[in-house]
């Protein structure tokens, strides 16, 4: 799924200047007071913004610096990595976001966002059995991650384990019972199964979150619109004055 916003390249002195400080180094002839050295965690932060603003060329920039100047095992390149996976994974680009996920897992396997972007994007390119091991070792040490087992589910159903399928997708419901994709995908594997009367009742609850789901997005428009008519008043009656 691309990422929105307007991309927009990172000015090429600033990514000098973050470069030069990241790795150490300083001018020959010192002119003023000596700017503060960034560290990795600084560069990591400035990534994190960057991407918060949708300037996602500035962020991949910091986080390849991050990439190509942080020593090998710390937290902030597989961090950095994570990052860059992300970005891929948003932009359709499985490839590259597996080798990122995977970069980031060979230095730090227990982190979480790294392994679960991981199994999403072998979900996506249709590796299922790569993406179940990728999650089984985060639904093993946390077997509370319901979006976890919503997707083992669908990896199992496209793998034909119906069985495993099930299991995980009623794990998911019972951990979120709001959750409205877990019992979608439930009802889906009840149905292939045979188990008619089982799918019946997971569509009559899913149609019952879409209902609930409707209700509160149209309760909450209603209250932007009073809210927008109150504004509107005050501002009137403020220049009637």
């Amino acid at each position: 799924m691309p990422m929105s916003g307007r991309l927009r390249a990172f000015p090429l002195a600033c990514l000098l200047a973050v470069a030069l400080a990241f790795a150490g180094c300083s001018k020959e002839e010192n002119v003023g007071p000596e700017p503060p050295k960034l560290t990795g965690k600084d560069v990591l932060d400035r990534g994190i913004q960057e991407l918060s603003r949708n300037n996602i060329q500035a962020a991949i920039n910091l986080f390849s610096l991050i990439v190509e100047k942080a020593p090998e095992g710390s937290p902030e390149r597989a961090a950095a990595h994570t990052f860059l996976g992300q970005i891929a994974y948003r932009s359709g680009k499985m490839d590259d976001a597996i080798a990122q996920f995977e970069a980031a897992l060979s230095s730090a396997p227990d982190l979480q966002p790294a392994r679960v972007g991981l199994g999403n994007a072998f979900l996506s390119v249709g590796r299922f059995e790569e993406a179940v091991a990728a999650w089984g070792p985060l639904v093993a040490a946390n077997p509370n991650l319901f979006k976890v087992h919503n997707n083992m589910g669908v990896a199992y159903q496209d793998m034909g384990r119906l069985d495993d399928a099930i299991a995980h997708l009623e794990q998911a419901v019972a951990l979120a019972p709001e959750y409205l994709r877990a019992h979608e995908n439930l009802a889906e594997a009840y149905r292939k199964k045979g188990m008619t009367e089982a799918a019946d009742a997971a569509e009559r609850r899913a149609q019952a979150i879409k209902a609930r789901i409707g209700a509160q997005t149209q309760a909450q428009m209603e209250a932007q619109s009073q809210a927008r008519a109150e504004a509107e008043a005050r501002a009137q009656a403020e220049a009637a004055h």
